[in-house]
């Protein structure tokens, strides 16, 4: 009777952590979470959990990996390439990069930009130019009311937009964008930092990727300080940057570059390395002064 028992509520544990793993697919978690979470405390009962999640690694539900467990996600989300029609986005750049690369439904565009070179500026014409045709969220880890209102402003006295005829929706936001942007809209991220691990930009990014839906999101962010020739067009992340975008654009004071172009408006040219030298007036007026 006393094995019978054993064995029920080994089988009662096993299918009481496999539901709450398979609704958390992905999930990075070590005994502890298990522990914590069923309640486990003596020795019996985290020999069952042992035994447990070893049957859950065996049925192909979770795999170890770098010290701790990982509940694969089985789940493979299936593309209606005859649903879909094929057109991108009607969507419009400063300096017209639209002429090079389109945009479509779950893009990711980087705008990685070097101190002082017009990151703001280029993301609140973007809206400019968009926004009376699409929904546009602007996330701002810097700039809050005071400072966004003199910022538009300035595009008032050039004659550009009034105050009042903006139309979109700002919010203070500095990290954890993948909770707040709006997966059918267009988003822009003005600007994701990372603080201390670089190479870990890459995550954010494709959170971000993967809550979009039929919008997309533009990301800012601070230009590697890297000598390399290579690299320091590249964002601080270097290539974990690249992972995601359809299109990288690469901004120094006065001059803006793309370093990646996926989507080619004309199949013959290759947008990439595609050059422009731009000032701008009075914080906010793009002029080309010359496109190579």
């Amino acid at each position: 009777m006393e094995l019978d028992k054993n064995i029920t509520e080994d089988i009662n544990l096993t299918g009481a952590i496999r539901e709450y793993l398979k609704s958390n697919p992905g999930l990075r978690f070590n005994s502890m979470l298990i522990d914590q979470e069923f309640v486990l405390q003596t020795f019996k009962e985290k020999e069952r959990r042992r035994q447990a999640l070893h049957r859950l690694k065996t049925e192909g539900l979770i795999e170890a990996t770098n010290g701790q467990w990982r509940v694969k996600n089985l789940m493979a989300e299936p593309i209606d390439i005859f649903k879909s029609d094929g057109v991108p986005i009607n969507f419009r750049w400063p300096l017209g990069i639209e002429k090079y690369v389109k945009m479509f439904q779950h893009n990711i565009a980087i705008v990685a930009g070097a101190k002082d070179s017009g990151k703001t500026a280029f993301l609140l014409n973007t809206i400019l130019l968009n926004m009376y045709e699409h929904n546009i969220s602007y996330f701002s880890s810097e700039m809050y009311g005071d400072e966004m209102r003199d910022r538009l402003v300035s595009f008032e006295k050039e004659g550009l937009v009034g105050l009042t005829d903006w139309c979109f929706k700002p919010y203070a936001r500095n990290g954890d964008f993948q909770d707040v942007i709006d997966p059918e809209g267009i988003n822009v991220i003005d600007y994701l930092e990372v603080v201390e691990n670089f190479a870990e930009i890459g995550r954010p990014i494709r959170d971000i990727f993967d809550k979009l839906t039929t919008g997309i999101a533009i990301i800012a962010l601070q230009k590697n300080t890297s000598t390399t020739d290579y690299e320091v067009r590249l964002a601080r992340g270097g290539a974990a940057t690249l992972e995601k975008s359809r299109l990288y654009l690469s901004l120094d004071p006065g001059t803006m570059k793309i370093i990646v172009g996926k989507n080619r408006v004309n199949p013959r040219v290759d947008p990439v390395n595609k050059t422009w030298r731009y000032h701008i007036e009075s914080g906010c007026r793009f002029s080309n002064v010359v496109s190579l």
